[in-house]
């Protein structure tokens, strides 16, 4: 059975979900206006936001691996007898 939009529709109608509380709901609003009360930035001068910037280093490694398991793929292709 292929499992698509229509037939998990299907089958979670059987199992309703309760509503989320409105406290859910006001708190996750208090939340968020502290973490922006957080990250706001800073008269003191050297502090750090808390948000964070991309991490090229992160992305180099990533390019770099997939790049090794392709020259590997490419090296067993080539010694995998047909």
């Amino acid at each position: 059975v292929p499992i698509t939009r229509e037939y998990l529709n299907e089958f979670y109608k059987e199992y309703p979900i309760a509503p989320l509380p409105m406290q859910i709901a006001e708190t996750k609003l208090v939340l968020r206006s502290i973490c922006d009360a957080l990250d706001a930035p800073k008269a003191v001068a050297g502090v750090k936001t808390l948000s964070m910037e991309e991490h090229k280093r992160m992305d180099r490694c990533f390019f770099a691996n997939r790049w090794q398991a392709e020259e590997i793929a490419q090296v067993l292709r080539r010694e995998t007898p047909h």
